[in-house]
């Protein structure tokens, strides 16, 4: 959710410390997310950067929201919408813009989530740059 420091998900998942650090880890272990440190205050701390295998996950969530808008009920009543920053609309498929046609991309989506501070959460600045850098430092 544009979150990429551990208290600031844990700000915004509401979870306790020990999910969210085994959380970090799986999924860090499965190869979708790096953690790279940083300095602040007295101690080092880490910031979690997704990976290619990660941003090409994209896909698979946007079908399992679109799957859950159909087959569940929150309990808030809301929930996760995908909308096409090409055009503003909000998305009925994980892979396409149902209006304008683009393909739905870190670069053309945002996430609209109930629970978050932010009004609409734009992919494209949540992580995407430090992972095309770590992509090519990799590469080298």
């Amino acid at each position: 959710m544009g979150n990429n420091r551990f208290d600031g998900m844990k700000k915004e998942l509401r979870v306790a410390d020990n999910v969210l650090s085994e959380r970090l880890r799986r999924l860090g272990g499965a190869g979708l997310l790096i953690a790279e440190p940083y300095s602040a205050g007295n101690r080092p701390r880490k910031e979690y950067v997704l990976t290619g295998a990660g941003t090409d996950a994209l896909p698979v969530l946007h079908a399992l929201t679109v799957w859950a808008q159909k087959h569940t009920e929150s309990p808030s009543g809301k929930s996760l919408r995908i909308i096409c920053t090409t055009c503003g609309t909000e998305s009925a498929s994980g892979a396409w813009c149902r209006i304008c046609g683009a393909e739905l991309t870190a670069a053309t989506t945002a996430w609209n989530h109930p629970k978050s501070t932010e009004n609409l959460i734009q992919l494209a600045t949540a992580g995407t740059p430090k992972v095309q850098r770590l992509t090519s430092e990799c590469m080298t």
